[in-house]
């Protein structure tokens, strides 16, 4: 095998185009020649464990072959420019959430999830509108263009030699991520539209050779919640609407297969037990089936009790 070939350039994935691995329109990578796959999801146990420079986890696939366990792969050039600092992007995200309101229709669409109206002002949903080039415009402004051009979602075009600020994805209510101290890292998309597939998109630049979106455990924002019983699950939103209603901490993980990422951030908290909430589908899918099996023995491994409950998907 000629290792030298993971050098090339990577391509991000696409709804239309998804990844092959996990089946999901972003976030994963295919090299140029189409024979050699990144998926940031799933691990269903054909693919080479790597790790990238910022802690993140994924998967090497080569059309389905097992790779050596060879220490010398390199890790893949990533296909996205730089992404600014969390404090940035913290600052920039809070002051577009700022700058934005939420649609009637979607604040009723929050409200049927079960939050009221005081847990949807205090989580900071906003509706991301059709017209944004003059909210894109005042934000440069605020921040300049070099931090702006790090922050995923923000992107230029050019007429006549003029640079046109914008902001991508389609719209929808912005979801903020935060991590553990509260900070703002990404904004999830649940889009009006579900013409490509799944609804949930990240606020990102890829599709215009833009950054990428940092995926990470987003840990919603909380108060007299104890920490001692945490649950884990998959769903930025869902993970809000859960902590809101049940008074249970609820963590949420980029995908079913990126359980070790939470495990820093469950003992930073202090958590004892830890409650797995997974989709139902553990029981007639076999990745979910894994990863259940899988998180469940190495949270027993690093001393944390164990519970493990199902719900519906929504």
């Amino acid at each position: 095998m000629n290792l030298m070939r993971y050098s090339q350039s990577w391509n991000g994935v696409t709804p239309k185009f998804p990844c092959q691995i996990c089946g999901k329109g972003d976030w994963c990578s295919v090299s140029n020649d189409n024979e050699s796959r990144i998926c940031r999801r799933v691990d269903d146990g054909s693919g080479h464990h790597r790790v990238d420079k910022s802690g993140g986890e994924y998967w090497l696939y080569r059309n389905g072959t097992i790779f050596p366990a060879l220490k010398s792969l390199p890790t893949p050039r990533s296909a996205s420019p730089e992404v600014a600092g969390i404090d940035t992007l913290d600052s920039a995200y809070s002051s577009l959430l700022a700058r934005l309101t939420l649609e009637p229709n979607h604040f009723e669409n929050l409200r049927k999830r079960g939050l009221s109206s005081k847990e949807i002002h205090f989580r900071g949903y906003k509706s991301l509108p059709s017209n944004r080039i003059e909210v894109a415009h005042n934000l440069v402004t605020e921040f300049g263009e070099e931090s702006c051009s790090k922050i995923p979602g923000f992107y230029f075009t050019k007429v006549r030699d003029q640079k046109i600020w914008s902001l991508a994805g389609g719209t929808g209510i912005l979801i903020p991520c935060r991590e553990i101290h509260g900070k703002i890292f990404a904004l999830k998309i649940r889009t009006d539209s579900s013409e490509s597939g799944s609804r949930y998109h990240y606020f990102s630049s890829r599709k215009h050779n833009g950054p990428g979106a940092i995926c990470k455990v987003h840990v919603p924002k909380h108060t007299g919640t104890s920490s001692i019983l945490i649950r884990i699950t998959e769903g930025e939103l869902k993970a809000d609407i859960a902590t809101a209603l049940t008074q249970v901490l609820t963590l949420s993980i980029p995908g079913v297969s990126m359980w070790r990422s939470v495990v820093p951030v469950l003992r930073e908290l202090n958590a004892q037990t830890v409650r797995i909430a997974f989709d139902s589908d553990a029981d007639t899918n076999p990745i979910v089936a894994r990863a259940l099996t899988q998180t469940k023995t190495a949270l027993l491994t690093e001393g944390f009790q164990v519970e493990v409950e199902t719900w519906k998907n929504n």
